[in-house]
């Protein structure tokens, strides 16, 4: 359930952040590589070292990003994802069975 869950912000050093000679920029702690810094920063606050903080409420999958989890549900699980304007949250409706039974 992703009600309630908020992700921690880890602060960016420089040194966690390597520029390639071809353009790209590499995370210093795990060699991921991305086109653009604000992905890798984004890498960095939310993924890398992070552990799995949203889950899924069919079956045992996990995602460091709330982005991820609705991804799962729309590709594995027959389901609409119904964002509530007042808040933050979204909300999963599964309208039949699972992928996963």
């Amino acid at each position: 359930n992703t009600a309630g869950n908020s992700q921690v912000k880890r602060k960016i050093k420089k040194s966690d952040v390597i520029v390639k000679k071809s353009g790209m920029y590499a995370c210093a702690r795990c060699g991921k590589l991305y086109k653009l810094k604000s992905s890798l920063n984004r890498h960095l606050r939310y993924e890398c070292g992070h552990e799995p903080q949203f889950h899924c409420t069919v079956c045992p999958y996990r995602a460091k990003l709330r982005e991820h989890l609705k991804s799962h549900y729309a590709a594995k699980h027959v389901t609409t994802i119904v964002s509530d304007p007042d808040t933050e949250y979204d909300h999963v409706v599964l309208l039949t069975g699972s992928a996963y039974e």
